[in-house]
């Protein structure tokens, strides 16, 4: 359970199966962008197009993930199939795996959400308190540090749920659970795993910033650039996360097993 070799293994898997996953990606995400370009209204106002659009992207950022999925775990199980076919394969499992984001989501947000209130609470206790009460602040501290504490206990445990949902055709509160179980006693390497993801997603998205940065006079056609960027390089990165993140949920079950 090295996390580098975890990663590497990935990457390899990701090296030989990389023009199906770039065409999986690139399938959906090229003509979405070219709908938020050109189609949705940019006002600031929250419309019909707006909300259509947002939830446009809630289901085809579902189905894109559990086409990579499943088309990397094609891939170790030796099973051909183009790009296409791997697409209406991942249909049957996109209801499902929707749920599971929806839960997973849910989770998350809702102890952000207890973490904001309690800062909202401090916030206007302070104001209206001509001294400051120790014992409020204390109770606030502890009580934003458990809300912090949980967060990242979701986001580690839970971070498999969407791999185990379509590899074991899970659905939410067992795919919730089997993550968690596969994870608990290798939260480090996972982890480890987590931070060369996010190197390699850094390294890949850099040169677009940079490029931005430095013809940052070029409004238009410089914003159009980093955007497309942004597209290729998702193409590359969003398709390692998956190769690798399969790789550890079956080390992780090797482990367990």
């Amino acid at each position: 359970m090295h996390p580098w070799l975890i990663f590497v293994e990935g990457l390899k898997n990701w090296r030989v199966n990389w023009r199906k996953l770039a065409v999986i990606y690139l399938f959906v995400y090229l003509p979405l962008t070219l709908i938020d370009l050109f189609l949705v209204s940019r006002s600031g106002k929250l419309d019909l197009a707006q909300i259509a659009n947002s939830l446009l992207h809630w289901i085809l950022d579902a189905l894109v993930m559990a086409s990579l999925i499943l088309a990397v775990q094609e891939q170790l199980s030796s099973i051909t199939n183009k790009a296409l076919g791997t697409i209406r394969g991942a249909l049957r499992h996109l209801w499902r795996y929707m749920l599971t984001a929806l839960v997973y989501g849910v989770i998350v947000l809702s102890i952000i959400m207890l973490a904001v209130v309690i800062i909202s609470f401090v916030f206007a206790a302070v104001i209206q308190m001509s001294t400051i009460n120790m014992a409020i602040l204390v109770a606030a501290a502890l009580a934003l540090i458990a809300c912090v504490t949980g967060v990242v206990y979701c986001v580690i445990r839970f971070a498999l749920a969407g791999v185990v949902c379509i590899i074991e055709e899970a659905w939410p509160l067992r795919a919730l659970k089997t993550s968690r179980s596969l994870i608990k006693k290798h939260v480090t390497p996972v982890v480890g795993v987590f931070f060369f993801i996010f190197l390699i997603s850094g390294l890949l998205f850099f040169p677009g910033f940079l490029i931005n940065a430095l013809f940052a006079s070029q409004a238009g056609g410089n914003t159009l650039f980093l955007i497309f960027y942004q597209v290729v390089a998702g193409a590359v990165t969003v398709p390692i996360w998956v190769s690798v993140m399969v790789v550890l949920y079956k080390k992780l079950k090797e482990a367990v097993q």
